[in-house]
C-alpha cells in the first residue's frame, strides 16, 4: 500500500490504485486457497515455494525512490530521509501500537496455521476440500468487510 501511495500521483489515481490493490489482495485470498489445494494436489507443493520467490524478489527490486522522501524536519524545512531516519524519529511515539499489532499478529498468524491442520485431522479434509473451505471463509471475510464498511 505505501508503494502504491508513493508512485501514484495524489486524487482519483492514488484511489484507484489502491482500490486495485484492495481487490487483488481480496481475490487472491478468496481464489488462493482452492487453486492451491488443487496444485498441490495435482501439479506439485513446489510451485508454491517458486511462486514465493518471485513475489521475494520483486519486492526486493522495486525501485530505490520508495525508500526516500521529501520529508519536513523538526526545523522547518525539507530533508532528504532514509526510512530507517524516519523509524528512529517516530519509533518512540508509536512503539506501543506497534507492540500491540506484533502480538495481534502473532496470535492471527498462530490461529491461521493451526485452523487447516485441526481441519484436516478432524473432520479428514483433503487439500482441495481444505482450500475450498478457506476461500469460502475469505469470502464470507470479504463480504462482512463491504458490510460493515457501508
Amino acid at each position: 500500500q505505501t508503494a502504491a501511495a508513493k508512485l501514484t500521483p495524489a486524487g482519483e489515481q492514488r484511489s484507484s490504485a489502491l482500490g486495485r490493490l484492495t481487490a487483488a489482495y481480496t481475490v487472491g485470498a478468496t481464489i488462493g486457497p482452492s487453486l492451491g489445494g488443487y496444485l498441490g494436489t495435482t501439479v506439485s507443493a513446489s510451485l508454491a515455494v517458486v511462486g514465493s520467490l518471485i513475489a521475494m524478489a520483486v519486492v526486493l527490486l522495486l525501485p530505490a525512490a520508495i525508500d526516500t522522501e521529501t520529508t519536513p524536519s523538526r526545523g522547518g524545512n525539507g530533508a532528504s530521509m532514509s526510512w530507517l531516519a524516519r523509524l528512529k524519529q517516530f519509533l518512540p511515539l508509536v512503539w506501543h501500537l506497534l507492540l500491540t499489532k506484533f502480538v495481534a499478529g502473532l496470535v492471527n498468524s498462530a490461529n491461521g496455521a493451526a485452523r487447516p491442520l485441526l481441519l484436516k485431522d478432524t473432520f479428514h479434509l483433503q487439500p482441495t476440500q481444505l482450500g475450498a473451505f478457506m476461500s469460502v471463509m475469505f469470502f464470507g471475510n470479504a463480504v462482512l468487510g463491504l458490510q460493515l464498511g457501508r
